[in-house]
């Protein structure tokens, strides 16, 4: 159980002492706990050493254990001669209870200290002792430098006598931190200084003092006016004849413009570094040889090179051979002098043996003598730009061809200008050369057929006056170069911009003549086999090659098949065998033949063989109407009167 015993209850001949071996351990101070000495009169006349530190023995050269319980008075005899009566300040701070701090030169040892003194409890003391003598040995060096510390010069400027105490500042210095410089001068930087600020300085000037080396650092710092400055700080040391740092001489400047232009740059470097490292384009440097001096991460990226495998050597070892050529061509250095940007295509191999399309970029680099020194090249993958040009390429060849196959040509009309342009197989559907159509609406009116030009103008009217995108077809008669008449199908389309200006129209003209023709032809057929269906006798439609396109009723029931299979049999299916030769003879002529009459042998579905009279008409240029009236009942009747007509005459 802790026993606490009342201070008056505590012996004044046998003071507690303090338990401070770890704390003293850490205080750069030189330390002593010590008593005062009074005579009968009350007056201090000496003082005893209670407890000191391993620095105040190291300061004055005396053993802990020699002098605790020991007068000051043995150890330093003329203490009172001094000019400083140090026995009578002790007196005083200890009947004041106070605490003071006094620089003063300490004559028994002929050095200056920076003396901390403070009363702790009756007529015991405390004293912690500075050496300043560096400070005082330098006091004209020191003055040297307040004249060059000159309050009007912007970087701030000051002196350490060691790694914590100030000598002289500067107003620059005084100012950063925020006070006069008469209450920094010669002080400790722990009772100037915040403890940020503290623990940066005094880094910096233990590496200074320890090394004896000119350094420079630099450090964030917040002023007293809360500015954040980037501070370059440059420590010089003075030395003395034996060579030790007797003080050093400090100097700060703001850059913290240059930090940022730094840091930006450092960050655009770092942007220039991920690009190159993110590019999708090989980048490079040759010498003037030809040789790879640099090579962006894309080249194993997009080729599979390993960087390693591409400097030093020629790029056009990665080349095509068969681009060797065209490298060479444009590896010209009197035009690389002059600033010129190269632009060509080639082709790459990859590490796997395939090819590649690049775009090159190439550009001369120049010296600041105007000599040229190194040529850098951006190469753009158009591996894909070409294989769709190709297939573009293909496809308009092919366009081409299936045009002149369809008879189909393109034109486009510029209503703006009246300027109408035909491919070469419009020109050809009009029968003209490319060079003798004018390029004009007006031109192509005239060669439209006069019953069709009132449609051919209001439609085209229509395409272009109304305000959108407007697709049109329709068809019409044209008369070409040589005075024929033919049809045509027109499929055209106007294209506005985004503020409905109108751009062009384009569209197709297609030669439907032929189909035209095979229309009105089945028109006519259509009516005929209209007609066909409702006819009394038997009827069918046939192509020249014999084949049944269309029967009635009447040709279904005399044969018993159904409609749709005798749809596209041959005449020469339906044929008796005594039929097939006459049959094949009428096939044969039956594109010289208008209209013939005859009669053929056919057989039903059951085998049995009908009589027929056939009638046929050429109804088009491949079509045949055939008439078929059975007459079988008929020739029964005429077989069986022949033999009735033989046996009465055998009668």
């Amino acid at each position: 159980m802790l026993k606490v015993i009342p201070f008056n209850q505590m012996s004044q001949k046998h003071p507690r002492k303090l338990d401070t071996s770890y704390i003293l351990s850490k205080i750069s101070d030189g330390y002593a706990y010590n008593k005062l000495i009074y005579d009968e009169l009350g007056n201090p006349i000496d003082y005893e050493f209670i407890e000191v530190n391993s620095k105040f023995e190291e300061m004055f050269g005396l053993q802990k254990e020699a002098i605790i319980g020991n007068r000051a008075s043995h150890y330093f005899s003329n203490i009172r001669d001094d000019d400083f009566d140090w026995i009578e300040y002790f007196g005083l701070i200890v009947s004041q209870g106070a605490e003071r701090s006094i620089e003063q030169h300490f004559k028994p040892l002929n050095e200056w200290y920076q003396v901390t003194v403070f009363s702790t409890e009756g007529d015991y003391f405390v004293t912690l002792f500075s050496e300043i003598g560096k400070h005082y040995r330098a006091t004209d060096q020191l003055r040297e430098h307040s004249r060059i510390l000159s309050h009007n010069v912007e970087p701030q400027l000051w002196v350490m006598i060691d790694v914590d105490t100030y000598g002289t500042v500067n107003e620059a210095h005084a100012e950063f931190i925020g006070l006069d410089q008469k209450d920094i001068e010669f002080h400790k930087m722990n009772h100037v200084l915040c403890d940020e600020m503290l623990e940066v300085f005094v880094e910096g000037n233990k590496k200074v003092f320890e090394s004896g080396t000119q350094i420079e650092t630099r450090n964030w710092l917040i002023s007293a006016f809360e500015d954040i400055v980037y501070l370059s700080i440059l420590r010089t040391p003075v030395l003395d004849t034996s060579g030790n740092v007797e003080h050093v001489l400090c100097s700060a400047v703001d850059i913290t413009e240059l930090k940022i232009s730094e840091d930006l740059l450092k960050k655009s470097e770092g942007k220039y570094r991920n690009l190159l490292f993110h590019a999708n384009d090989l980048l490079y440097s040759l010498d003037l040889s030809g040789i790879v001096i640099f090579a962006s991460p894309a080249w194993t990226k997009l080729l599979g090179y390993e960087i390693a495998n591409v400097i030093h050597r020629p790029l056009k070892d990665f080349v095509h051979t068969d681009d060797h050529c065209i490298l060479l061509d444009h590896l010209d250095l009197d035009s690389m002098k002059c600033n010129e940007i190269k632009e060509f295509d080639i082709r790459f191999i990859t590490t796997d043996g395939s090819i590649k399309w690049f775009n090159i970029k190439e550009k001369g680099v120049i010296n600041e003598h105007g000599n040229l020194i190194s040529i850098t090249g951006v190469a753009s993958e158009i591996t894909k730009r070409v294989r769709i040009e190709r297939e573009l390429l293909d496809s308009k060849l092919k366009l081409n061809i299936a045009q002149n196959a369809a008879r189909l040509g393109e034109w486009e009309y510029d209503p703006s200008t009246d300027e109408l342009v035909w491919s070469r197989e419009c020109a050809e559907i009009f029968g003209l050369n490319e060079k003798e159509f004018e390029g004009t609406f007006s031109d192509f009116i005239k060669r439209v057929h006069p019953d069709d030009r009132d449609t051919v103008i209001r439609h085209s009217r229509d395409l272009i006056d109304i305000n959108k995108c407007y697709p049109l077809e329709y068809e019409h008669r044209i008369i070409r170069n040589c005075g024929e008449t033919i049809w045509v199908r027109e499929v055209a389309n106007t294209f506005y911009d985004d503020k409905s200006k109108k751009l062009k129209t384009i569209g197709y003209i297609i030669d439907i003549n032929e189909q035209k023709k095979l229309e009105i032809e089945f028109e006519i057929i259509e009516k005929k086999v209209n007609y066909m269906k409702k006819a009394p006798i038997g009827m069918f439609i046939s192509k020249v090659d014999g084949e049944i396109i269309e029967v009635n009723d009447i040709f279904v029931q005399i044969l018993g098949y159904e409609h749709d299979v005798l749809v596209g049999m041959n005449i020469l299916d339906l044929l008796a065998p005594e039929s097939l030769d006459k049959g094949r003879e009428l096939i044969k002529g039956l594109e010289t033949i208008k209209s013939h009459e005859d009669k053929l042998i056919f057989l039903d579905i059951n085998g049995n063989m009908l009589y027929i009279h056939t009638s046929l008409v050429n109804v088009s240029d491949s079509h045949y109407l055939w008439l078929f009236i059975d007459y079988s009942k008929y020739k029964k009747y005429l077989t069986d009167l022949e033999g009735h007509k033989e046996e009465i005459s055998t009668i």
